[in-house]
């Protein structure tokens, strides 16, 4: 039992030792701007300018790196102009993805757009990005909006899949020993 405890304990102290070095590296790197994921903000509306600037002024240890924006047609307000790159319209999403190698997409339009949103997420959905979207106030009043950023922008992160493939597969086992359990 004491070899078992020694080596036990110094594995875990070797480990951890290690795994605390790498994280402190890399959370250094991701706040001075040298590692970062590659983001679009899709709409150019106030809502746009406002959380570009919370984000790039605020959260900067979140890493994301904005590589442009994109509008909604029919929006021709262009506000993020001066600070972003224009990459085109939402249409040309998929492209954009491809070409600029990104990681996420954040949707910043009006509430009053809710349309466009669903538009907006249609294009996304077999994309490999992910897809953060900033919700309503009264979303979030109402409490029909779960936030779980405490120091972040306030962002809901969209996930099409209910389910991940591991739980996908422990349910369709548990499915068939209860199916045959049943005849």
């Amino acid at each position: 039992y004491y070899t078992f405890f020694t080596l036990y304990t110094l594995h875990f102290c070797f480990t951890a030792s290690v795994r605390l070095v790498l994280s402190s590296l890399i959370i250094r790197q991701i706040k001075r701007g040298k590692i970062g994921f590659n983001t679009i903000l899709i709409g150019s509306n106030q809502k746009a300018l406002d959380l570009l600037k919370q984000m790039s002024t605020e959260f900067r240890s979140e890493g994301h790196r904005f590589v442009g924006f994109v509008h909604v047609d029919g929006n021709n307000d262009h506000l993020l102009s001066p600070s972003l790159k224009n990459l085109g319209t939402v249409s040309d999403l998929p492209d954009i993805i491809r070409d600029q190698s990104l990681e996420e997409a954040i949707i910043a339009l009006e509430s009053s757009q809710h349309v466009s949103i669903g538009n907006v997420m249609n294009m996304l959905e077999d994309t490999p990005v992910i897809v953060r979207i900033i919700p309503d106030m009264y979303d979030i009043l109402s409490g029909s909006v779960k936030m779980n950023a405490i120091f972040g922008a306030p962002l809901i992160e969209i996930s099409p899949d209910l389910m991940p493939a591991w739980q996908q597969s422990i349910k369709r086992l548990m499915d068939l020993g209860c199916y045959r359990g049943v005849r």
